[in-house]
């Protein structure tokens, strides 16, 4: 099954969901899933509705490479603390 939020296109967005509301909204950022006439990202459940664009089918999902942890990104990622 091909799930958007596995794929590399996958990005989450504050957006207006309502006038005056925010939200965090699940875009794509596939160049070929653009907005037609504005150019702006378009929801994933907007593209995997019309076939135009993802489809159902996912047409253009690529899996997301796994990532990796390695022992220097924790260390990196460590704040000391000096009296």
């Amino acid at each position: 099954m091909k799930i958007c939020r596995d794929c590399q296109f996958y990005d989450r967005v504050s957006g207006q969901v309502a006038p005056g509301q925010l939200a965090l909204v699940d875009v794509c950022t596939n160049t070929e899933c653009k907005n037609p006439v504005t150019g702006d990202v378009v929801s994933c459940g907007a593209l995997r509705s019309n076939e135009c664009f993802c489809g159902i089918n996912g047409k253009h999902y690529k899996k997301r490479p796994l990532e990796t942890t390695t022992a220097r990104d924790i260390k990196d990622n460590v704040i000391q603390l000096v009296k």
